[in-house]
């Protein structure tokens, strides 16, 4: 069972595109997806988009299916969530359906929805002698994040050869096998322990940290899916256009293309210290974009959008496994802030007061880059941006947006028309 949250206001809407604004929240377990009344394996052929959706939902058609419960359909038509898989065409998976609307049925993160190479634990659950069944099952797999070949479900390269020990009632141990999968058999009921031991070959890897695990009376069996920890880094040093470092400079790492709503990774930005060095580390491997994000009222002083650009002109960079990249230096540039006066403008007829003037700076590649204004009885508004930073604003009429307005934030007046 799966629920969606929707953040539902226009601005916010427009804020998201092409992305969906929603976060998944999953509930259920091991045991209510062995109850899933369509059950199947099959190869996806093809992902084609809804052009009625702007192109967000995708109907991923299915070929070689192989029902295990229930009527297996050839097509599965997503809802658009942020709980929906993100399958890889060509790619064999086992599938947990799940009917979101008459003869509609999608493929939720929630479910045990999985490429078939990683998918022993629960076939095993599924074909083996009651007596003969494992109660645990799991993946250990190592993060990755790069936009174009990342895969939602089954996590990044499996990591073989790790023990993974549950302590609690007994004490149990097995070994990860090459596609990154455990078993464990029997177990009583109780409160457990799920500690990982990596290989010593892996340099790339950390174990993740140990994670409690509770086997009650009505846990038939449980899925664990573990992510180990990278040891890539990424390093590099703020300067000012003369080049004397900058302490206290808020750097961000991103993925491109970015999205402020969509983010494969979660990392915090990093600060420079007196040296004007700054490092994030456990950053999984993939390619990034870094550098000072968009300036906007903080502690920290503001700067002109601006990137590291290691190894030429290119502001992408690739981090590989167990990888310390310095990206070199980040010259970043103050600006100051400015009142910038603007006007709503159009037919006599169309209200223009009360409007919801969005701006969001072009160069901006993190959730904080935009603000909103309200326009007065006139079509006035006034909004705080920073000197010589280019901006994109918008009206919103009936939910509706206006056609984009491109400028450079300056002492200039901006005009905003409004559909006749």
């Amino acid at each position: 069972m799966r629920t969606a949250v929707l953040i539902g206001t226009a601005i916010w809407t427009w804020l998201a595109l092409p992305a969906p604004a929603q976060a998944c929240h999953c509930n259920g377990s091991c045991r209510t997806a062995l109850t899933a009344p369509v059950l199947f394996e099959a190869t996806v052929v093809a992902l084609d988009p809804d052009p009625a959706l702007g192109g967000g939902q995708k109907f991923v058609r299915l070929t070689r299916v192989r029902a295990l419960r229930g009527q297996a359909p050839t097509v599965l038509e997503m809802e658009g969530s942020s709980c929906d898989v993100e399958f890889k065409a060509g790619a064999r998976y086992l599938i947990e359906a799940d009917q979101w609307a008459p003869g509609k049925f999608g493929a939720s993160t929630c479910g045990l929805t999985r490429p078939a190479v990683r998918s022993a634990g629960f076939m095993a659950y599924l074909m083996a002698p009651p007596a003969e069944r494992p109660r645990v099952w799991g993946t250990l797999t190592s993060p990755v994040v790069d936009h174009r070949d990342f895969v939602q479900q089954g996590g990044g390269p499996p990591v073989g050869g790790a023990v993974v020990t549950l302590s609690g009632p007994v004490t149990v141990s097995t070994t990860t096998t090459p596609t990154g999968e455990f078993l464990v058999g029997r177990l009583p009921d109780g409160q457990y322990q799920v500690v990982v031991e990596t290989p010593r070959e892996r340099t790339d890897v950390l174990p993740p940290d140990p994670q409690p695990l509770w086997l009650g009376p009505h846990d038939a069996c449980m899925s664990v899916d573990l992510q180990a920890r990278p040891t890539s880094r990424v390093e590099g040093v703020a300067v000012d256009a003369r080049g004397r470092p900058l302490g206290q400079v808020q750097v961000e790492l991103y993925t491109p293309p970015h999205n402020p709503f969509r983010r494969d990774f979660e990392q915090r930005p990093a600060i420079s210290d007196a040296s004007g060095r700054f490092l994030f580390d456990a950053v999984p491997p993939g390619t990034y974009v870094t550098g000072v994000g968009v300036p906007r009222p903080n502690r920290y002083d503001a700067y002109q959008p601006t990137f590291a650009r290691p190894g030429g002109q290119r502001r992408e960079f690739t981090v590989a496994p167990g990888a310390v990249v310095d990206v070199g230096p980040i010259v970043a540039h103050r600006v100051e802030p400015v009142t910038v006066h603007g006007h709503v403008t159009g037919s006599g007829t169309v209200l223009r007061r009360g409007l919801d003037v969005v701006v969001a700076a072009v160069d901006a590649e993190e959730a904080g880059g935009w603000r909103a204004a309200t326009t007065d009885v006139d079509g006035h508004f006034t909004v705080e941006l920073y000197r010589g930073v280019r901006y994109r604003l918008y009206a919103l009429q009936d939910g509706q947006r206006t056609e984009p307005v491109t400028t450079v934030a300056g002492d200039g007046p901006i005009v905003i028309r409004l559909r006749p």
